[in-house]
This record gives C-alpha cells, sequence and structure tokens, in this order.
C-alpha cells in the first residue's frame, strides 16, 4: 500500500515537471525599469523594451520568454493589457527563430 502511494507520487511529480512551462527568461517592468530577473534575453530586445516602457508606460507586470519547439514566444502577465502586449510583441517579430545546429548545419 505504501509503495504504491509512492510510486504515484514520483509518478504526479515526474509528469508536473515534464509538462511544466519551460521560462527561458523572465522581465519585470515596474513604471519605467526594465529587469531580468533570469535567463538571457536578447540585448537588443531589452534595449527597446525600455523604450517602450517609457512611451507606453505599462504599470507593472513580467514578460515570459518561453520555448516552444523551433521559436520563442512571449507570455505576459496578466497585468498587460492586449494593447502593451502587442506593443512588446511586435519589438519581438525582429528576432529569428532558434536554429538547432547538428554537426555545423542549421536544421529547421
Amino acid at each position: 500500500m505504501i509503495e504504491q502511494l509512492l510510486f504515484i507520487i514520483v509518478a504526479a511529480i515526474i509528469i508536473f515537471f515534464m509538462i511544466r512551462k519551460r521560462y527561458l527568461f523572465k522581465i519585470e517592468i515596474n513604471n519605467t525599469t526594465v529587469k531580468v530577473h533570469y535567463g538571457h534575453p536578447p540585448a537588443k530586445f531589452l534595449t527597446e523594451c525600455k523604450s517602450a516602457v517609457l512611451f507606453h508606460k505599462p504599470k507593472k507586470g513580467f514578460i515570459y520568454g518561453v520555448k516552444n519547439n523551433q521559436q520563442i514566444l512571449l507570455k505576459f502577465s496578466k497585468n498587460f493589457n492586449a494593447r502593451k502586449q502587442q506593443v512588446f510583441r511586435n519589438i519581438w517579430t525582429e528576432y529569428p527563430p532558434i536554429m538547432n545546429t547538428n554537426n555545423g548545419k542549421k536544421t529547421g
């Protein structure tokens, strides 16, 4: 009985870690400041974000970079309305998708 319960708990933990979202980076926006919490977003993207924050003035929130197959998608905290999200998505479209390398050859 205890072995079965332990097995179920371990299986649930493994499944949780397999399906959870993997954020490549997390950027906090607080009034006019842009701060990277973890990860390495492109430096040019950060510069553009700082300019956008000064012009569009979002109050507070987070921008997450989520790896999805061969590209990085932006996800936003609930504090960002659709207009503010679109501003940052327009900035992000300048960056190419992730390319896998296989023995020096780019694939997909």
